[in-house]
């Protein structure tokens, strides 16, 4: 009888210690906001010919999930998340076009959008998304076509957590 009550009992903290952690989790707010720093409006900002992008400034960076020095985000949290992505493609005579990706690990094509500066007018292309993630996973914006890209707060990725699970 007293194996079974110290089993229960050794059950039973682990039990706390995993609600514990499950409510702190819930908890850990997750949101980050990046764009560029540069800009030029005559020719742009040269992008990675099929890399990621990596937005320089981080306006906000809640739970520490966005790193600028690589472009990548990695959930610190299993959950929910929404990611928005605006970006423009620079006004010039060669009508430019833009082509981006929001990826997940893997290779994993979450959205894709589309910009086109034609001779008279920037083009903007925008999405929005949401996906489970794993913590761990990571998340990114990747280039697919296109040569430059308008930068400042002209081209930005955001991501949030909706819900920890």
């Amino acid at each position: 009888l007293s194996a079974l009550v110290m089993q229960q009992a050794e059950t039973i903290d682990s039990l706390q210690t995993k609600v514990t952690a499950l409510e702190n989790s819930r908890l850990k707010p997750v949101a980050f906001t990046a764009h560029f720093a540069a800009d030029n409006s005559l020719t742009g900002i040269p992008l990675p010919q099929g890399g990621v992008l990596k937005f320089d400034v981080t306006t906000t960076n809640i739970g520490n999930g966005y790193d600028n020095t690589t472009g990548v985000f990695t959930a610190p949290v299993t959950g929910v998340y929404s990611f928005f992505l605006t970006a423009m493609a620079v006004n010039d005579k060669n009508q430019s076009h833009l082509l981006l990706d929001i990826e997940k690990e893997g290779g994993v094509v979450l959205d894709r959008i589309y910009a086109w500066g034609g001779a008279v007018y920037d083009d903007q292309g925008t999405t929005q998304i949401t996906t489970y993630l794993n913590e761990g996973e990571k998340v990114c914006v990747r280039h697919v076509d296109g040569v430059t890209i308008r930068g400042s707060f002209w081209t930005l990725f955001t991501g949030y957590l909706i819900q920890a699970m």
